[in-house]
């Protein structure tokens, strides 16, 4: 076990092993209509309509739509930067369009991740921490878990800022221009990923300035916040060519909180029971007191190491209540503690390795605090797995696939669903549940409706659904009503 001092590196290693390979369970899996399942069809439509339409026509500028359509038809999705959805369709160009082959980007990114854990605590700490705490990461439910999750807030933006950190630090250290441009290249990889990024163009100033002591007008301060200004301006003038003024739409509605019932204490107890699920209370326990063991190091000789905590646990706490995030509560809001977690657990558990070598009744202890921890987390990750399968969206996407063509309009009463969207590759109009709205979209799409779609469950009126039996040939599939309209002259 890693809380002895003695362990060998294969039995670290295998362990490593077993903890990564839990992570490509489920690999495969549909798209489900929770959040997981809602964000990887998200990036798999832009993915496969960068594939579809190619980079030039869009202008790497994402876009949603399925079916087919024409370029006036496209709806932009320029709510984050584009590099994961275009990841997305150079792995579809490799692979083919699959879900594992979308899976297949954040779960290299999390083993580079691992990777920049490791080094990161070999530079600032020890080999046996580092190795220790590119363990704890692996098996955390919160990692391990999502390590597949196809998303901006994911393994690949914490790759490229656990990477510009490094970096930056080799930089300072050495002054060589190759650990700058590294360390810019990496910081314009987290830019293109998401806009979390501008908080190391914040901290790096910060640092240069009080903790090593570079003049306020030095160019070094400046450097990383001139990038993210050059990087926005790009950006912005990018989008605009692209897209016009609807590029500003995303943005105007990050600045509004989304609508919640939820009163602000019941949403931190959400959070600590997130905490408790996706860090583990042995986790929690560990970090807590490596903090501690942290804040009690000798002054100077242990500054450089407490910096490093302080940005990254104040990375995660950013993440986790920056207010669009804060608004919608996602499970995942605690994905970039994961580095903090692990460095924080790695400090503790080389101490309780320290105290448990005093004694055998000591190591029994040890033993089994660390069999509880390993155990109940992978245990987590799996029952998480597992509960999160479902192939609805995919059975649904399909049968709409199977009775209609690519250029046809299918209309649905249910709401609206990426998943749904991405299996059935077709244009779909959702929420279709009166009359008028179910008439009014015939005449607006000019006879080229030829399926509409029922949920059974779905409360249209007894009216709506007596207007349809009467009209329509229906062919009933579980819970689904499918309507064939006929073609219009």
């Amino acid at each position: 076990m890693v809380i002895f001092r003695g362990v060998k590196r294969s039995l670290l290693f295998f362990l490593l092993c077993t903890a990564v390979s839990i992570q490509w369970v489920g690999v495969g899996d549909p798209w489900n209509a929770k959040q997981e399942g809602i964000t990887g069809a998200v990036y798999s439509l832009c993915g496969r309509n960068f594939v579809r339409h190619g980079f030039m026509e869009t202008e790497f500028i994402p876009f949603r739509n399925a079916g087919a359509i024409s370029p006036e038809e496209f709806h932009f999705y320029v709510n984050h930067p584009p590099l994961v959805p275009i990841l997305v369709a150079l792995s579809f160009k490799i692979f083919g369009v699959h879900e594992w082959a979308a899976r297949l980007v954040p779960l290299l990114f999390s083993l580079g991740s691992l990777w920049m854990i490791y080094l990161l605590g070999k530079r600032f700490w020890s080999l046996e921490t580092a190795r220790t705490a590119a363990f704890i990461a692996s098996i955390l439910p919160i990692f391990s878990y999502y390590a597949k999750h196809v998303d901006v807030l994911g393994s690949t933006l914490l790759f490229f800022v656990l990477l510009t950190w490094i970096t930056y630090e080799c930089w300072i250290a050495t002054r060589k221009p190759k650990w700058l441009l590294i360390a810019l290249l990496s910081f314009s990889g987290a830019m293109m990923t998401e806009w979390d990024a501008v908080l190391l163009a914040i901290f790096f100033p910060f640092d240069l300035v009080f903790f090593k002591k570079e003049k306020i007008w030095s160019w070094r301060v400046w450097i990383f916040p001139m990038t993210e200004a050059c990087f926005l301006l790009f950006f912005t003038l990018h989008l605009y060519h692209g897209v016009g003024e609807a590029f500003l739409a995303p943005i105007l509605q990050a600045l509004k909180f989304h609508r919640t019932s939820i009163r602000l204490w019941d949403y931190f107890q959400r959070i600590g029971l997130y905490a408790l699920v996706f860090i583990n209370p042995f986790g929690v326990i560990l970090a807590i007191s490596g903090c501690w063991i942290t804040l009690q190091e000798e002054r100077g000789r242990c500054e450089t190491k407490k910096r490093l905590l302080l940005f990254l646990f104040g990375m995660g706490v950013f993440h986790a209540f920056f207010f669009p995030n804060f608004t919608w509560i996602h499970r995942h809001a605690f994905f970039m503690l994961t580095p903090a977690i692990a460095y924080a657990a790695a400090i503790a558990v080389t101490r309780l390795s320290s105290w448990a070598s005093r004694s055998r009744t000591r190591r029994l202890w040890a033993l089994l605090f660390g069999l509880l921890f390993i155990g109940s987390s992978l245990m987590t990750t799996l029952a998480i797995q597992h509960w999160s399968r479902s192939a609805t969206a995919r059975e649904l996407g399909e049968f709409i696939r199977a009775r209609s063509q690519f250029d046809e309009v299918v209309l649905t009463s249910g709401p609206h669903l990426y998943p749904v969207l991405f299996y059935a590759d077709r244009k779909i109009r959702f929420s279709v549940q009166s009359r008028e709205r179910f008439e009014d979209l015939l005449r607006q799409e000019k006879g080229s409706v030829r399926l509409f779609v029922l949920d059974k469950h779905d409360p249209i009126g007894e009216d709506f659904n007596r207007y349809l039996h009467d009209r329509y040939p229906t062919e009933t599939i579980g819970d689904y009503l499918f309507f064939r309209l006929p073609v219009r002259r």
